[in-house]
């Protein structure tokens, strides 16, 4: 791919500016590992100022275990350093291989053993120390293809890995935020984390959560299959009642701050694609607003550029940014309402 199709934005990111967000506020966050791992110098650094043309000051990096395995942490280490060079936050999420991915042999989905869990991501924080904001521990674990056993055994096993994570990444690096979940909008992930809780008194610096909700309502209308945008009163609830309980609380005994930390609209033609283009903008802005209105942290939004279609796989697609620099609806919006946003 020819970089110079992605650099149309750059004077739109420098004017944006990369001023870290001040504690507290709302971030808007992106995540797109091929772009920023994977891809060559000159695309990483397009998808840097495509991020930041949209207001972006945070950057979700998911380290699945084959891909730490085959490239080492240089990669990741260099995505970092670049996020913090241009004033961003860094949350790495660290999680074994898919039930999919190297025929499920190595570091995987299936019952992970807690211990080698605990030492990769105590060898990671310590080599990251204090440049990694926050830590998720492993990705969308109430779901079957990324995390099994399910049910309560499932539940009871996250609760140990995530109990000894939380202690091992505070040991390699105090001051860094260790978040709970990364859990998927369905099969419940409210009883999932008080089923981990269950396993003993949990402690966590916020739930990160992935608020997709794939079905024709509308942001903020009415929706019962997905625990999604519109259900953000729900999702406080449920940390007050988890605090109020004692099974999932912050050091200092309070309810979790939410991080929304994937989310974004399906582009037409893609897997649960089912909105126009104009439909997809306005919700997406929408969905934003909603989750600053509900006080939480960040709202990252999943894929920068439109990924490649491959015969191997159904495509997901919640790019902003075409393969040949085409700017989506969707990113044109959201680039206009950035300051409103992030102010």
């Amino acid at each position: 791919m020819r970089c110079i199709r992605f650099l149309a934005p750059l004077l739109a990111a420098v004017a944006v500016g990369v001023c870290a967000a001040p504690a507290g506020a709302f971030t808007i966050g992106v995540h797109d590992d091929d772009a920023f791992i994977t891809a060559p110098a000159a695309e990483r650094a397009a998808a840097f100022d495509r991020a930041q043309s949209i207001g972006a000051r945070w950057l979700r990096i998911n380290m699945v275990w084959q891909g730490y395995a085959d490239l080492g942490l240089g990669p990741y280490e260099r995505a970092v350093d670049e996020a913090r060079r241009r004033g961003m936050r860094v949350q790495l999420t660290l999680t074994g291989n898919p039930v999919y991915v190297n025929g499920g042999r190595g570091h995987v989905a299936r019952r992970p053993n807690v211990r080698r869990y605990v030492r990769w991501i105590a060898t990671v924080a310590r080599r990251l120390r204090g440049r990694v904001y926050a830590y998720g521990i492993w990705n969308e674990p109430n779901l079957g293809m990324f995390f099994l056993p399910q049910g309560k055994a499932g539940q009871r096993h996250y609760g140990r890995l995530y109990r000894a994570a939380y202690r091992a990444v505070k040991r390699a690096d105090r001051r860094a935020k260790v978040l709970i979940g990364e859990t998927a909008p369905s099969n419940k992930p409210l009883r999932f984390l008080a089923g981990a809780a269950k396993e003993g008194r949990l402690r966590a610096d916020g739930w990160a959560h992935h608020p997709y909700q794939f079905v024709r309502v509308a942001p903020g209308r009415r929706e019962r299959r997905y625990l999604g945008i519109s259900n953000t009163a729900a999702m406080r609830r449920g940390m007050r009642d988890l605090a109020r309980r004692k099974l999932l609380r912050t050091p200092a005994g309070k309810p979790l701050p939410i991080f929304f930390t994937e989310f974004g609209y399906p582009r037409q033609g893609s897997l649960f694609g089912i909105f126009s283009e104009g439909t997809r903008a306005s919700y997406s802005v929408r969905s934003m607003r909603i989750a600053r209105r509900a006080d939480a942290k960040v709202m990252v939004w999943y894929q920068v550029f439109n990924p490649a279609a491959t015969p191997q796989r159904t495509l997901w697609d919640t790019g902003l940014v075409g393969r040949d620099g085409s700017e989506s609806l969707t990113y044109r919006r959201l680039r206009m309402v950035r300051r409103s946003l992030v102010r």
